[in-house]
């Protein structure tokens, strides 16, 4: 106990940092896996003198030495941003902003968000090969095991899609794979074999991207553009889009947000007849068993956001676009039916930040499509995304106009099989808009408070507070008498918004305490504080120390 008091610092100098990445790279595949050479040269294409290097945690360990290279290869001012303000898939420009950069690399894992700036980016993932995933027996395997599970699915009326996507930094296994199917395929010689889709990074000006497509200049026009990916077809000609996909995801099992973020935004896709292949533990995984307790927890979620009557507007990113725009929507939606909301900005999200704001019911992350759905058990209050808090909001509001009904004149309804996770389709423009007005329709002057059953709590929960923001102030003379809606009915499970905090500060007991003198304090380092006595006793008299 008394060292770690009193100890220097040294061991935090020498202490050995054990990288939380799953994904060692050798140091001598750096330029290859990181496509050095291509950087400096875009970098130079470029004309840009200061160079921000953004870096995920799991890939610090050899920032510097890519960075050491690109300077020495570019010609230029190239420093590493280690510390994202918020998800390390999303480009950081409020760290660019900061450091007045005039271009940025962003390196590993990415969502690939559209901007609301015009800074450039280059988005460099890392051609990731574990070595077991090389082996092409065990691939050829894998092939023959997906190949396996289609044969049941295929219909004689159409080609069943098969959509090949995959985590960016695997796209070398993934064409691997993609081989390996079309193969198997061809050698089946019919007219109801599979149709093999091939998705690529979908990229939009300013942005590029440092791996090219493995078809090179033979990668055919994109189909259509889905979850920031464009979608080939290498046949001659695509069906009419039809139900009972087979989705075919190459990533780790560890880190399924992109994975998620694929099913959850493909309605046509059939979970029963898709799978997840991790190249780590080469383990093929049906998606049906890997999302359903997913999507329960979702359906959770969804029920406490209709309890929820305190609601923080959580902001997980200040660089994709349209990111103000879902804000403002959802603070006058929530003003519609009367719940209390405040926008907050932690930057990156964790449970000590969090547990903070007691008080609150309900979070409603504003991110990317790739961190929206946080799925963390350690979060002490509830976490949703904006659609969901439209589907609660939109469900409470058919309650309050039809008491007697089921809640079925809902705009916004959510079910499992359609999940909306990008918010841009959310506004104007996007796949799932809805004007206002119509997933919380205007309320009457004259309406009643409605209230209804919990499926959590099992007690009575108001559905639409007849005040505006639960005070209306009288139009009289006497400003200071205010009307509050009724209540008593309501019930909230959140102890913690009872509590008053306050704090007072240091009492400077100014006129209480003697005038003294200023003296000479403590200097020094903290682990052995000089004391005033022996100053004076050493520079006073010097022979007093013999």
């Amino acid at each position: 106990m008394s060292s770690a008091i009193t100890n220097n610092g040294s061991d935090v100098i020498s202490r050995v940092v054990v990288s939380e990445g799953h994904f060692p790279v050798c140091s001598t595949d750096i330029d290859s896996t990181f496509c050095i050479g291509y950087t400096a040269s875009w970098i130079k294409r470029k004309g840009v003198k200061h160079i921000g290097l953004q870096f995920p945690d799991e890939l610090l360990y050899i920032s510097v030495s890519i960075c050491q290279k690109l300077c020495e290869q570019s010609g230029e001012f190239c420093f590493i941003l280690g510390d994202s303000s918020f998800a390390g898939c999303c480009v950081d420009e409020v760290a660019g902003q900061r450091f007045h950069i005039d271009a940025l690399v962003h390196y590993g894992r990415a969502c690939l968000s559209e901007l609301s700036g015009q800074l450039p980016v280059l988005y460099v993932f890392g051609q990731l090969r574990p070595t077991q995933a090389l082996n092409s027996d065990r691939l050829s395997g894998v092939a023959q095991d997906i190949q396996a599970n289609l044969c049941s699915c295929v219909s004689p009326a159409f080609r069943l899609p098969v959509v090949i996507t995959y985590d960016f930094r695997f796209q070398t296994i993934a064409y691997a794979l993609y081989q390996c199917l079309w193969s198997l395929l061809q050698e089946r010689g019919s007219d109801t074999v599979p149709l093999l889709v091939w998705s690529e990074p979908d990229l939009t000006s300013p942005a590029e991207s440092a791996t090219p497509s493995p078809f090179g200049c033979d990668l055919p026009p994109s189909i259509f553009k889905r979850c920031g990916r464009s979608f080939h077809c290498i046949e001659a000609s695509f069906p009419t889009l039809h139900y009972s996909w087979t989705l075919v995801h190459v990533g780790p099992d560890s880190d399924k947000s992109a994975f998620h973020r694929i099913l959850l935004g493909f309605p046509e896709v059939s979970r029963v007849e898709s799978f997840l292949f991790d190249p780590l533990s080469f383990v093929l995984k049906q998606a049906d068993a890997a999302i359903r307790s997913f999507v329960k927890r979702r359906s959770y979620l969804v029920e406490k956001a209709k309890d929820a009557q305190k609601i923080g507007i959580l902001m997980g990113t200040l660089s994709v676009r349209g990111h103000q725009c879902i804000v403002k929507r959802l603070q006058r939606l929530l003003k519609r039916l009367g719940r209390f909301y405040v926008t907050l900005v932690v930057g990156r999200l964790n449970a000590s930040k969090l547990a903070n704001l007691p008080e609150l019911d309900l979070l409603v992350l504003v991110a990317c499509a790739e961190t929206s759905l946080l799925d963390s058990r350690e979060m002490l209050i509830p976490i949703i995304t904006p659609f969901e808090m439209e589907c609660a909001l939109s469900s409470l509001a058919a309650n309050a106009a039809d008491p007697a009904g089921d809640g079925g004149l809902a705009a916004r309804v959510w079910t499992p099989d359609k999940i909306a996770i990008d918010f841009l389709d959310l506004l104007p423009g996007g796949a799932a808009y809805i004007p206002e007005e119509q997933v919380v329709p205007a309320q009457s002057s004259t309406a009643e408070e409605v209230v209804d059953i919990s499926l959590i709590t099992g007690r009575l929960r108001l559905c639409q507070s007849t005040t505006k923001g639960g005070t209306t102030v009288e139009g009289s003379s006497n400003s200071a008498l205010a009307t509050r809606g009724e209540w008593a009915l309501m019930g909230t499970e959140n102890s913690s918004s009872s509590f008053q905090r306050s704090w007072f500060g240091l009492d400077p007991q100014l006129g209480q305490t003697p005038v003294a003198k200023v003296q000479e304090g403590l200097h020094g380092l903290p682990v052995q504080y000089t004391l005033p006595t022996e100053t004076e006793h050493t520079n006073g008299n010097p022979a007093a120390d013999s």
